[in-house]
């Protein structure tokens, strides 16, 4: 088989371009790679900024038992002996 110049052409050329779409494919790569880090690290920090620290409550110490109702039939209980006070189904003590 005779190689002319042409065909040599040709070939180098088709060989080229085979080298340039792998190249081009490799460049897209890496710069869809280079993004995607660039974005995750975008999205860590964003979540470092966002983080918060737990708020503590205002009033420090044991909780306060506060219950309306019975502390309104304390109240009655207290103002008329005489009267029996029951709230949630129970009866109120002193």
């Amino acid at each position: 088989m005779k190689l002319t110049k042409e065909k040599l052409e040709q070939l180098i050329m088709e060989e080229l371009s085979e080298a340039t779409g792998e190249q081009k494919r490799q460049q897209r790569r890496d710069t869809y790679h280079s993004k995607e880090k660039d974005r995750r690290k975008f999205k860590a920090r964003i979540k470092r900024q966002n983080r918060t620290e737990p708020v503590e409550p205002s009033i420090k110490g044991d909780p306060i038992d506060f219950d309306p109702i019975k502390d309104l039939g304390k109240a009655m209980k207290k103002r008329y002996k005489d009267l029996e006070v029951r709230a949630n189904g129970e009866e109120i003590e002193d």
